[in-house]
């Protein structure tokens, strides 16, 4: 007997709202603070395994209620599955599109091991910040290969996973070794973008440059625009975003962007809206008065290269569609500009996934519609 395409997605729908209700029944979902030290190693040290009420993610729920139509029918059922989450879902509208796609988002997990490679005088502060990123009592590393069987569920009903980068917390060999026998293990196509604790010692001693960049060119060759490609839409990864674009880049950037397809850019570092000044006053609120996003007058300031990159987004002919971010360890959800929407994820050391539900324009009204899981930063 034949089943018709409705009745699989009733079908599909029927499951994820099991999964989601065994997986509230079986453990609650709880939040821990946020705190991220900044460039400089000594205010890093000070900050270190302290929690800062201030840098607490929103109180959100966990999702169920929330969520969309079209990503219920996506993810699978699994039975007896302890490790909850909470999803934060994104809706993307394709003009033209047909059908719909999910993608998986996932950064900021700030995996930690200790080695012998890290020097004693830095023993207790990696101690702290394994304190820091861990989730009752799992530290990230557990809690990385929780994360790979849970993402392995997925196979097959949903098409990728985005790593928005800080997946490590610093570039050992440990730390990356660690990092890349569970994208070995991952069944799911995935594409990952670095930042400055993927590719560097941070505020690390006794871990040099030089050699992160060997340990991350064990995963994949290091390029600095990555991308994912569907038939109706292209992933555009800006590799390393807490650093000024080059000027290679830019001209692979402006290659993408005029192949005529609608983009989603995938960045760590969020972009400056133009007229919404709510995720600058976040920022500031959160990490002492520091704007941690790409624009003038914020701390990533651009220089001449990454200004004409950030212009190439504000344009009105932008292919951009929709920016995918981390960073700032708080949800946030607004448009850059009018036509080009951001997300702001949580942190993965929060059990925070992002859930991108991409499709057409609606049948019902041509308004577009977005759904997420956590409260709006205002």
């Amino acid at each position: 007997m034949r089943i018709s395409k409705n009745k699989k997605r009733e079908n599909r729908f029927r499951r994820i709202f099991s999964f989601f209700l065994c997986m509230m029944l079986a453990a609650g979902l709880c939040h821990i603070s946020a705190c991220k030290t900044g460039n400089d190693p000594a205010a890093g040290r000070e900050q270190a395994g302290k929690q800062e009420e201030e840098g607490r993610g929103p109180e959100g729920q966990t999702g169920l209620e929330s969520l969309p139509g079209g990503i219920a029918g996506r993810l699978p059922v699994i039975e007896e599955f302890h490790f909850p989450v909470e999803m934060e879902t994104v809706h993307v509208r394709i003009p033209g599109m047909e059908g719909e796609r999910f993608l998986l988002y996932l950064s900021d997990l700030h995996l930690i091991l200790e080695s012998d490679q890290i020097d004693e005088k830095e023993l207790e502060n990696i101690r702290a910040r394994m304190a820091w990123s861990s989730y009752e009592g799992m530290t990230a590393a557990d809690s990385w290969k929780s994360w790979v069987n849970y993402l392995n569920a997925m196979q097959g009903d949903c098409e990728g996973v985005l790593f928005g980068a800080d997946m490590i917390d610093f570039a050992s060999k440990a730390n990356v070794d660690c990092l890349r026998e569970g994208l070995e293990e991952l069944k799911l196509p995935w594409l990952y973008v670095r930042a400055d604790h993927d590719l560097a010692p941070s505020y690390l001693y006794g871990v040099f440059e030089p050699d992160s960049l060997e340990y991350q060119n064990t995963i994949s060759p290091y390029e600095e625009v990555m991308t994912m490609e569907f038939p109706e839409f292209l992933i555009s990864g800006w590799n390393n975003s807490t650093a000024q674009l080059s000027e290679t880049g830019l001209a692979r950037m402006k290659e993408l962007f005029a192949l005529g397809k609608p983009v989603i850019l995938l960045t760590h570092v969020p972009i400056k809206p133009l007229q919404d000044e709510s995720l600058a006053e976040k920022s500031r609120e959160i990490w002492g008065g520091r704007e941690l996003i790409w624009g003038e007058g914020c701390n990533n300031a651009p220089n001449e290269t990454t200004k004409e990159f950030l212009n190439m987004i504000y344009a009105e002919d932008t292919p951009v569609c929709e920016i995918l971010c981390g960073h700032l360890h708080f949800t946030w959800d607004g448009q850059v500009t009018e036509k080009v929407h951001q997300h702001v994820f949580g942190p993965a050391f929060e059990r925070k996934l992002g859930v991108i539900w991409i499709s057409g324009p609606s049948e019902k009204n041509d308004e577009k519609i977005r759904s997420n899981v956590v409260d709006k930063t205002k």
